[in-house]
C-alpha cells in the first residue's frame, strides 16, 4: 500500500491504516517533499527521524513509537516497514513541505494494535 497526502489551502493529514505487520511506500505530492527521509541503509532504519504527531517539533527516532519498525528510503520514496504489531494502536507522522517553502501536508500511518490472544 502507499500512503500519501493532499496539498490544499489548509494544512491537512491524511491517515492510512496497516492493520497487519507489512510494508508502506511514504510518497508526498508532487510539489512537496518529504521533510525527514528514511535511513540511507537498511540497519539505520529503526532510529530514522519521524513524526509522534502533525506537529513539526515532534520529530522522534521511529523506535521510541514503533518497536520492530523501520523507516528506509526506496529510490525516491522510503517505505515503513513493521514487523511487530505494537500493544496497543500507534500513528506515525511524515512532513511533507512544499518545495517553495511551508508545510505542505502530513501522512499519518495508523498500525493497529496486537490482537488478544
Amino acid at each position: 500500500p502507499v500512503a500519501t497526502c493532499v496539498v490544499g489551502d489548509n494544512v491537512s493529514t491524511q491517515t492510512s491504516q496497516l492493520a497487519s505487520i507489512g510494508q508502506v511506500r511514504i510518497k508526498c505530492p508532487a510539489t512537496t517533499t518529504l521533510a525527514n527521509r528514511g535511513a540511507a541503509q537498511a540497519n539505520d532504519g529503526p532510529t530514522a527521524e519521524v513524526y509522534s504527531e502533525a506537529n513539526d517539533g515532534k520529530n522522534v527516532a521511529l523506535n521510541t513509537l514503533l518497536a520492530g519498525g523501520t523507516y528506509v528510503q526506496s529510490g525516491a520514496d522510503d517505505d515503513l516497514t513493521v514487523s511487530q504489531l505494537p500493544t496497543k494502536a500507534v500513528t506515525v507522522f511524515f512532513l511533507c513541505n512544499k518545495t517553495a517553502g511551508g508545510v505542505g501536508c502530513w501522512i499519518g500511518v495508523e498500525v493497529a494494535a496486537q490482537p488478544p490472544l
